[in-house]
C-alpha cells in the first residue's frame, strides 16, 4: 500500500512538473489548436462532398487550389514577421514592434489590393481555362486571396510575442468561421459560391479579431502615438531564404505524388495518393513543436544566448510524436487505413508503413528548417535544394514499383535530416544561460 501511495505521489509530481514546463505547455496548446482546426477543416470538406454534387465539388476543389498556391506567399511572410517581433520584444523595443505592425499592415493591405485587381482582371480567362461557367466565383476567390495576405499579420505577431493561447484560438476561429459560413450558405442554396465564401469570411474574421488582440497588447504597454520609422528592409530580405527553404521542403514532400501520377497507371497513382493521406497526417502532427521553438529561439538569439537546448528538446518531442504514430502504422496498417480512409486494399496497406517512416524523417526536417531560420542560419538551404533535385532525379530514373519510390523517399528524407542536422550552428554547444535552461527543463 505504501508503495502504491509513493507511485501515485510521484505521478502527481511529474504531472505538475509537466504543466509547469513552459515549452511543453506552449507546445501542447499550439498542437491542440492546430489539430482541432485541422479536424474542423476536414469536417468542412466532408460536409461539402456530401452536400454538393460531384461536379460542383470538383469546381470548388479546383478553386481552393488557387488559395493553396497563394498561401505559399503568406507562409514565407509570416515567419519573417514573427522572427522580427520575437527579437524586438526580447530586446524590450516595444515601440519598434508597434511601428512594424502599422507598416506591415499597410504594405500587406496594399499587396492584397493588387492581388484583388489582378484577379478581377483575369477572372474571365481563368474561368475559361478551368471550364467554369460562373465568372463570379473568381470574384469571390479574388476577395479571399486578397484578404489572406494581410490576415497573416495577426498570427505572425502572436507567434512572435509567444501568445500561444490566443494564437490557438485564432486558428480555431478561422476554421469554425469557414465551416459555419460555408455550410450555412450551401444549405441556403448558394452552392459553390456559398462554400467558397467561407474562404473569404474566415481570414476577414481572423484579421478583425487579430487587430483587436494586437491593439490590446500595445495598449497595456502604453505605446506612444509617435513611433520610430520601422526597418522593413531586413524583414523583406529574410523572406527570400524562407521561400527557398519552404520551396525545397514542398518539393521533397509533394513532388513524388506528381511523378507517380506521371510514371504509373491511374490505379497505382490512386493507391499511392490514399497512402499519402496517412503520411501527411504524420508529417504535420508535430508541426506545432516548430511553431513554439521558432519564436523562443529567435528571442534568445536577439539576447545573444544559446538556444541549442530548445533545438534538442524540439527534436526529441517531434521524434516521440512522429515515431509513435509511425509505430502504430507499422503494427496495424489495415486498421489505420480503415479509420482514416475507409479503404483496406492490400496494395495500399503495403505502402503505409514506408510512407509513415519517410514523413517522420521530414517532420524532423521541418523543425530543423524553422530552428535554423529562427537564428538566421541559411547554409542548410543549398543542401535541401540539392536533396530535392536528387530526389526528383532518382524517382524519375528508378521506379520499377511504388515501393521503390517510397524507398527513395525514405533515403532522401534520412539524408535531408542528417545533412540539415549537422549544418545547424552550435550543434554540440551547451546553453550558457542556466536560468533559461532550467526553465525549459523537462
Amino acid at each position: 500500500m505504501e508503495d502504491l501511495k509513493n507511485r501515485i505521489l510521484a505521478l502527481k509530481i511529474f504531472r505538475r512538473q509537466i504543466f509547469r514546463d513552459e515549452f511543453i505547455r506552449h507546445a501542447g496548446i499550439t498542437m491542440f489548436g492546430t489539430q482541432l482546426a485541422g479536424v474542423i477543416n476536414l469536417l468542412f470538406h466532408l460536409l461539402m462532398v456530401r452536400l454538393l454534387e460531384v461536379e460542383n465539388y470538383g469546381v470548388l476543389n479546383s478553386l481552393v487550389v488557387f488559395t493553396v498556391f497563394f498561401s505559399q506567399l503568406t507562409a514565407a511572410i509570416q515567419p519573417a514577421l514573427a522572427k522580427f517581433f520575437a527579437e524586438e520584444i526580447a530586446l524590450g523595443r516595444v515601440d519598434a514592434a508597434a511601428a512594424t505592425v502599422k507598416r506591415a499592415a499597410r504594405d500587406l493591405g496594399l499587396g492584397g489590393g493588387i492581388l484583388l485587381v489582378v484577379f478581377l482582371a483575369a477572372a474571365g480567362p481563368l474561368a475559361r481555362a478551368q471550364r467554369i461557367d460562373t465568372v463570379g466565383l473568381f470574384y469571390i476567390l479574388g476577395l479571399a486571396v486578397a484578404v489572406h495576405l494581410p490576415a497573416c499579420l495577426p498570427p505572425a505577431f502572436l507567434q512572435g510575442v509567444q501568445k500561444f493561447s490566443p494564437l490557438a484560438l485564432l486558428n480555431i476561429s478561422y476554421a469554425l468561421c469557414k465551416l459555419v459560413v460555408g455550410l450555412g450558405l450551401v444549405l441556403a442554396g448558394a452552392g459553390v459560391a456559398g462554400a467558397l465564401s467561407g474562404y473569404f469570411f474566415a481570414p476577414a474574421l481572423m484579421l478583425l479579431i487579430g487587430a483587436g488582440l494586437i491593439r490590446g497588447y500595445f495598449r497595456r504597454r502604453s505605446v506612444p502615438d509617435v513611433l520610430p520609422p520601422p526597418e522593413m528592409g531586413a524583414i523583406y530580405r529574410y523572406i527570400i531564404p524562407t521561400m527557398l527553404a519552404l520551396l525545397s521542403f514542398a518539393v521533397l514532400t509533394n513532388i513524388d505524388v506528381t511523378l507517380v501520377k506521371h510514371l504509373f497507371s491511374p490505379l497505382d497513382a490512386g493507391y499511392y495518393s490514399v497512402a499519402q493521406m496517412v503520411g501527411k497526417i504524420i508529417l504535420f502532427l508535430p508541426a506545432a513543436v516548430a511553431m513554439v521553438v521558432f519564436p523562443k529561439a529567435a528571442s534568445l538569439k536577439a539576447l545573444n544566448s544559446s538556444s541549442i537546448h530548445l533545438f534538442h528538446r524540439g527534436l526529441k518531442l517531434t521524434a516521440l510524436l512522429a515515431g509513435t504514430a509511425t509505430l502504430v502504422c507499422w503494427l496495424a496498417p489495415s486498421l489505420v487505413l480503415m479509420i482514416l480512409t475507409g479503404k483496406n486494399d492490400p496494395e495500399i496497406v503495403s505502402l503505409v508503413g514506408l510512407f509513415a517512416l519517410a514523413m517522420s524523417f521530414y517532420s524532423l526536417v521541418w523543425l530543423e528548417i524553422f530552428y535554423n531560420l529562427s537564428i538566421g542560419s541559411t547554409r542548410f538551404i543549398k543542401f535541401l535544394l540539392i536533396a530535392a533535385a536528387a530526389q526528383v532525379a532518382a524517382i524519375y530514373l528508378y521506379h520499377p514499383d511504388l515501393r521503390s519510390v517510397l524507398l527513395i523517399l525514405n533515403i532522401c528524407g534520412c539524408l535531408s535530416f542528417l545533412g540539415t542536422f549537422f549544418l545547424t550552428p552550435g550543434l554540440f554547444q551547451r546553453s550558457a544561460d542556466t536560468g533559461i535552461k532550467r526553465q525549459t527543463k523537462l
